[in-house]
């Protein structure tokens, strides 16, 4: 396998295309090199604790409630690597892409079922817009956002004369579309997740 990370270039001297697939997102972290482990095994504990072992006999305890990880090192040995970013094989490393599910509304009013495409989704009463609600005065030109981000649909309210809802509270800040959820745009126009 070739070493890629003895070859590192200053980003202004090379260009990386992006990939256009439809249906995936890019979504690449460059971190620093750590060699992978030759065995860990994951361990879940009866006491709902769960654990990472080691061929070495090191173990670490993995923390779901607050994302973190406890190291929990073998007496004998003092080296500690953060479980998240160990690998194990001697696979080629691919670039991996953020698939995301496509999803569709359901207008309540109407029944027509509408397909979020893009990685943006406008809906309004301007033409335009990716859907156009044209019989109702009280729909904004742009009046919400539909977006893609970290492996879900969002929702954003686009500063509405008349608002948008979830669950008749307001929303002020983006919400995270999920299927069966309703969303209301000022007091009639209502759309089901599906």
């Amino acid at each position: 396998m070739k070493n890629y990370l003895d070859e590192w270039k200053d980003i202004q001297d090379v260009y990386i295309p992006q990939a256009n697939t439809i249906g995936f997102q890019e979504s690449v972290i460059i971190r620093d090199y750590i060699p992978p482990r030759e065995t860990s095994v994951f361990m879940p504990e009866a006491d709902g604790t769960e654990l990472l072992r080691h061929e070495d006999n090191e173990t670490e305890l993995l923390t779901s409630e607050t994302d973190e990880t406890d190291l929990l090192v073998n007496e004998n040995d003092d080296e500690t690597v953060l479980a998240t970013t160990e690998y194990s094989g001697d696979d080629e490393t691919v670039l991996a892409f953020m698939a995301y599910e496509p999803i569709k509304l359901k207008r309540v009013k109407t029944q027509e079922i509408v397909e979020v495409t893009g990685d943006e989704f406008y809906i309004g009463k301007q033409a335009g817009n990716n859907y156009v609600i044209k019989d109702n005065p009280m729909i904004s030109r742009k009046h919400v956002r539909i977006f893609k981000q970290s492996g879900s649909y969002w929702i954003e309210d686009l500063d509405s004369l008349n608002h948008t809802y979830i669950d008749d509270s307001m929303i002020q800040t983006p919400v995270v579309l999920t299927a069966g959820m309703t969303f209301r745009l000022s007091t009639d126009e209502v759309f089901e997740v599906i």
